[in-house]
């Protein structure tokens, strides 16, 4: 099973953390397996972006985002989900025990 969660992604520019000129972000749907996700912590640096407006229009000025880390292949990525840390992980969760409950009929 996977988990929906919406994602903002960086579509332009990799400057280590730092933002560029021409650094965009856009936001999308991102389906994530429960299984590879290794921890998660509050990703500070989107809400210091977000109150500077540099996130897409349409946000609250009070969203939370997620840093998920997630294990693949040996390496790690990381991908930033709208949502508190608590309520992320409560779908997550969520996900993996109705999972669980479908396996066992």
């Amino acid at each position: 099973m996977f988990v929906k969660l919406i994602e903002v992604k960086r579509v332009a520019g990799d400057n280590h953390g730092f933002l560029g000129a021409n650094d965009k972000f856009t936001l999308g749907e991102i389906f994530l397996n429960p299984e590879q996700i290794s921890h998660m912590k509050e990703d500070f640096q989107m809400e210091r972006w977000l109150a500077e407006g540099l996130l897409p229009e349409g946000l609250n000025s009070a969203q939370k985002f997620t840093k998920v880390f997630i294990n693949r292949s040996g390496r790690t990525a990381a991908v930033t989900v709208i949502g508190e840390t608590p309520s992320v992980m409560e779908k997550i969760q969520t996900v993996s025990i109705t999972h669980k409950q479908l396996l066992r009929g």
